[in-house]
């Protein structure tokens, strides 16, 4: 039931550092870096108080599947033209994108934990496993960026981004296919 829960994490963990390989490469110096830096974290800000507000449970279906799509699109576009604009695009993609499939992971877990079965006899296995999946997936994401960076090949790392967004599209079905299972609202 859970494997929607830790597929996001494995994947969670390395696109963000995926990112910011790119912005570093892409803008080079400190200070723009934290320029774009500082206006997706305000876009996530945004992202999560209109999440929060306004966003109704039965809608995660839709936004599950939205989500998927655009993310690879965007990637798909920057991964073939890689330039500041496109990574802009992506980048704005990725922040909204993956804040939105983290909070509905996030709502997902936390309901899937508190099924009867699995709160009365497995809830504390099923966060050690989620957490185990979480530091795994931090591991091998960096172990591959670091030898894609020892190539110093743009090429492998635009490989490393699609397979990733094409796992974030992958989660998203699984988080369509365990709301429709188990959380008809």
């Amino acid at each position: 039931v859970s494997y929607s829960n830790q597929a996001s994490v494995l994947n969670l963990a390395s696109n963000g550092q995926t990112v910011t390989l790119y912005a570093v490469y892409l803008f080079g110096d400190n200070f723009k870096l934290g320029v774009v830096t500082s206006f997706f974290c305000i876009c996530t800000l945004i992202i999560n108080f209109l999440f929060g507000k306004f966003c109704k449970y039965s809608k995660f279906v839709f936004i599950a599947k939205l989500t998927g799509i655009f993310s690879v699109l965007c990637a798909l576009i920057f991964v073939i033209i890689p330039a500041k604009s496109t990574f802009l695009i992506y980048n704005f993609s990725y922040v909204t994108i993956m804040q939105v499939i983290w909070l509905v992971t996030e709502v997902n877990m936390f309901n899937v934990a508190n099924l009867n079965q699995i709160k009365q006899h497995y809830q504390t296995e099923y966060f050690v496993i989620r957490e185990m999946f979480l530091g795994i997936g931090k591991i091998i994401g960096t172990v591959l960026l670091i030898i894609i960076s020892m190539f110093k090949n743009i090429y492998l790392l635009n490989i490393f981004l699609l397979f990733l967004t094409i796992g974030m599209a992958i989660m998203n079905f699984y988080v369509v296919s365990l709301n429709k299972k188990l959380f008809k609202k």
